[in-house]
Order: C-alpha cells, then structure tokens, then sequence
C-alpha cells in the first residue's frame, strides 16, 4: 500500500510540476527569455573603423523612426549605379559584421545602405519585431527622401530574420526587386519546428503577431531572388522552397556547401546568380511557377 501510495503522490506532484512548467515556458510569461533568442546584438567582433569597402567610401548615418529610435546606418554611394540595395541583416551580430555581405555587392556596381535595428550597435532603443518592421520602413523612406533614390532603383535585400523585414516593406512599399538570403516562410511556424513546445499554447497566447513572408510575396510581382545554402541547419531549405512557389516571378539558387551564412566564402554560385539578377539575366533557365 505505501509503494501505491507513494507512486500516486509522485504522479500528483509531477503533474504539478509539469503544469508550473508549461505556464513559465508560456510565450506570454517567458517572452524576455525568448526575445533573448530571438535577437542577439552582443555578436559583435567586426571593424566599426571601416571607412571603405570595394574601394567605396562609407558615409556614416543616423535614422529616426516613429518610435523614437535612432538608426546607426551606413551608406556606400556608387557613382552611376542604376540600383541602391537596402539591407537588413539577421538577427545575430551588427552590421559591422556584414563587411563580405557589403562587398559581394558593392564589386557589382549598386550602391549600397544597411542599417542596425534599433537596440544593436550604436542603435537607440530596444529590438522587437515590431520595432524591426518600422526600422525597415524607416530606411526605406530615408532613401527615398533623404537621399532621393527612386523606389523603382530600391533592391531590398533581406537575410535570415531580416527577409521578414523585407518582404514587410515590399508589401506596402514600391520597390525595383527583392534578394532574400536563407530565408523563411512564416516566422511563427519556423519557431514551432525549432521550439516544438510552443506547439502547446494557443494561439492568442503569443504576444508576437507572424512575420508571414509567404502572403507578402504572394502579392508580389516583381522579381524575386532567393538563396538558400544546401547545408543550412538553422533554417531549413524547406522554407525557401515554400516561398518561391507563391511567387509570380521568383529565381531560386541554391549554394552548394554552404550553412546558413550563404554569402561568405563567396562561391561561383553565389556571385553568378547576384550578377545575372541585378542585370535583369534570369539566374535560372525558367523561373520558378507560381503555384495554383
């Protein structure tokens, strides 16, 4: 009877537990803990003295955005460029540490401006997926209004969690065309593979609305770009898959031996599909069909 007893008393107990547990893990209690995961800006180790890259010289700026923020930016002006490329960077480290992204595009004639979100680098403020949507619009419009680029000359390019940025500003914003780097479809789902407890809650208990790249390029008409690398083990391939089926005109490359860092150490691949796209050459033979 007491081996019974105590057996029942231990299911009793872990049942709590498990219960205790499932509340703190809840994204609406844990989400500190899971806006530590998802934005990490302390991943520093690149030059902030750069004054040039490609032989370009970099003008440092600042961007405001509507929440108060103050975006540490940095601009490469390409003399005669017909395309100025926006940039925004993935979740980890600054743009200090993108000096190779920069580069793979600045030997390709365009103009260049990316930017840290708010809370990273020498950003004010404090990173939230809200807060990167409107940091994105932000640089957008001051390159249209501050530097008087034409939104049909704008390329956004987006990496990682940074294609959410971009697919957001395309969808309400004019743009020449789009590059996304290891993208994803759905954030909301790509944290449910990752976390797969997160499964467990409703829906109305997360406190983050879905960045859905896949309903923004859905009303998309522009060319799109996606590069994926084969090995990628953060974001699956899967994801850029799914979004190149949704979009009307959409070039999909995929980079041999690479992880998620798809651009560096550039690969033939790599520098191939960006050249032919910029230059308005298909990357691939027939782009990929938009799905029915």
């Amino acid at each position: 009877m007491r081996h019974r007893y105590l057996n029942k008393h231990n299911a009793i107990w872990l049942t709590v537990e498990l219960v205790v547990l499932w509340a703190l893990a809840s994204p609406p209690m844990a989400k500190p803990w899971y806006d530590s995961l998802l934005f990490q800006p302390w991943l520093a180790g690149g030059d902030k003295a750069i004054a040039s890259i490609a032989g370009v010289a970099k003008e440092a700026i600042t961007i405001p955005t509507k929440s108060g923020a103050q975006l540490s930016a940095w601009y490469f002006p390409v003399p005669g460029a017909k395309k100025t490329l926006l940039i925004s960077h993935g979740n980890g480290g600054t743009m200090a540490e993108r000096k190779e992204l920069i580069e793979s595009f600045l030997h390709l004639n365009v103009s260049v401006m990316i930017y840290d979100y708010a809370g990273y680098g020498a950003s004010t403020g404090k990173p939230s997926l809200d807060e990167i949507l409107e940091d994105g619009d932000a640089a957008y419009d001051y390159l249209v209004k501050e530097k008087n680029i034409s939104p049909a000359a704008i390329v956004l390019v987006g990496e990682s969690i940074g294609s959410g940025v971009a697919c957001h500003t395309a969808a309400h914003k004019t743009c020449n065309s789009i590059i996304l780097l290891a993208p994803f479809s759905s954030l909301m789902k790509l944290a449910k593979f990752k976390l797969p407890w997160l499964n467990l809650y409703p829906q109305n208990w997360f406190p983050y609305a879905d960045i859905d790249n896949k309903t923004a390029l859905a009303h998309f008409s522009n060319p799109v770009l996606i590069l994926y690398g084969q090995q990628d083990l953060t974001i699956p391939s899967a994801e850029s898959k799914d979004l190149a089926k949704v979009c009307k005109e959409c070039y999909l490359v995929e980079i041999p031996g690479r992880g998620h860092l798809v651009y560096y150490p550039p690969t033939p691949q790599y520098e191939e599909a960006l050249n032919k796209f910029l230059m308005g050459i298909a990357p691939l033979k027939t782009p990929t069909a938009k799905s029915n």
